[in-house]
């Protein structure tokens, strides 16, 4: 999507030339995904601003100047041979993001820079509860080369998700499963082993990991899941076991098919959760579509490596979501039959709200356009987020 010169103007001044990409606590600073939603969703430049002004005003206690920030880090130069010594170190931002920022330059595209860097840095895409890989993907969707380079440092900056899993494992068959998504889900519920050693680990603690994170319990909680060698072999296989409902050339799967069916996968996980608008459910909406605008530049192989990743994490985000009872009949909600579309975003963008619920709106909106035969879901889905509170269960 291309952006006129005023919202790119406008995202840049929200850039990490101001402010640091963080606030206190662990809170990334959503601004700029906010703007993108909102624009995509069709608000006007006054609507803009309004949003920038009351986001600023909620989170100035907690922003961090770039001055403040800059006083904790020395810049080191980076070489590319050294960057695995810096990574997941919770460091080194504006070191990390220098250098992305001149790897860049040694690209003739963006879309070339994500191909060739991205798979250095895909075991990271659960790091800050998934917030580096949404930068990255609002980045690209709205060809913003400044946030892509920050996306890229934040993923790298942020702490690391220790994958239990050698890459090697990762199967170029994937989707040859013959089970229905929602069956693994209900024997996640029922079969909780993974949960109640969740449970447990919460109740005991984990020194360890509880010194790595500091305070990131997202990070905390997904590394009790992923860290484990067995639980995460079992999820792969899980993960191997679904059927892929999409389209199949050969034996390869066509990735734009693919990605809308991953986002889809986790737009009715959401909306079928009878406890409703979890917010790391909601994640899953957010960082699916996300992942779906950088797997458009992957070679076939990582992007098929990097969804089954992707889908181990989302299954983990369902787990410490406490596994909710799943009701598919929530799917068809005839409410939404006689709403078009040009009311929903009106509804989505008339009041101040938080910036989440624009994301998941302008993905549902999205996700219509490219895909005609499933407009009642994402009406279903984008409703669903703005008639119900967000419900944070970390």
């Amino acid at each position: 999507m291309e952006y006129d010169n005023d919202i790119n103007q406008l995202l840049n001044n929200c850039s990490t030339s101001t402010h640091f990409i963080e606030m206190e606590v662990f809170y990334t600073d959503h601004v700029r995904m906010g703007l993108i939603a909102l624009k995509a969703l069709g608000a006007g430049p006054d609507r803009l601003s309004r949003f920038v002004l009351v986001y600023n005003e909620v989170s100035k206690e907690f922003r961090i100047t770039n001055e403040k920030r800059r006083e904790k880090e020395v810049l080191v130069d980076i070489a590319k041979s050294q960057l695995g010594n810096f990574l997941g170190k919770r460091a080194n931002f504006f070191s990390l993001l220098s250098y992305y920022n001149n790897i860049r330059k040694t690209y003739t595209t963006i879309e070339e820079f994500v191909c060739n860097e991205f798979p250095h840095v895909k075991s990271w895409i659960g790091g800050s509860a998934f917030h580096p890989l949404i930068i990255i993907g609002y980045g690209i969707f709205a060809r913003n080369e400044t946030m892509v380079c920050e996306g890229f440092a934040y993923l790298a900056f942020s702490n690391n998700i220790p994958l239990a899993l050698d890459e090697w494992n990762f199967s170029n068959t994937f989707g040859d499963g013959a089970r229905d998504p929602f069956s693994v889900l209900e024997e996640l519920r029922c079969n909780n082993v993974l949960l109640k050693a969740l449970l447990k680990n919460e109740t005991e603690g984990s020194p360890d990991l509880e010194s790595v994170h500091k305070g990131d319990e997202f990070t905390w909680r997904l590394s009790m899941i992923i860290g484990n060698k067995d639980h995460v072999k079992y999820l792969h296989g899980k993960v191997m076991e679904m059927e892929v409902t999409q389209t199949k050339i050969g034996d390869f799967y066509d990735i734009r098919c693919l990605k809308g069916w991953i986002v889809d996968l986790a737009l009715k996980i959401h909306l079928s959760s009878t406890r409703k608008n979890l917010f790391f459910l909601l994640h899953g909406i957010s960082s699916s579509w996300t992942l779906s605008q950088v797997l458009t530049h992957l070679d076939y192989s990582e992007s098929i490596k990097t969804v089954q990743l992707y889908l181990i994490l989302l299954l983990s985000c369902y787990i410490f979501e406490r596994c909710p009872s799943l009701d598919t009949t929530l799917l068809n909600n005839q409410d939404v039959v006689d709403l078009n579309w040009d009311e929903i975003k009106q509804l989505a963008i008339g009041e101040d709200r938080d910036e989440h619920i624009y994301k998941v709106v302008h993905i549902c909106w999205q996700r219509s356009l490219e895909n005609k035969t499933e407009t009642q879901l994402y009406k279903s889905a984008a409703v669903n987020v703005l008639n119900n509170d967000l419900l944070y269960s970390c």
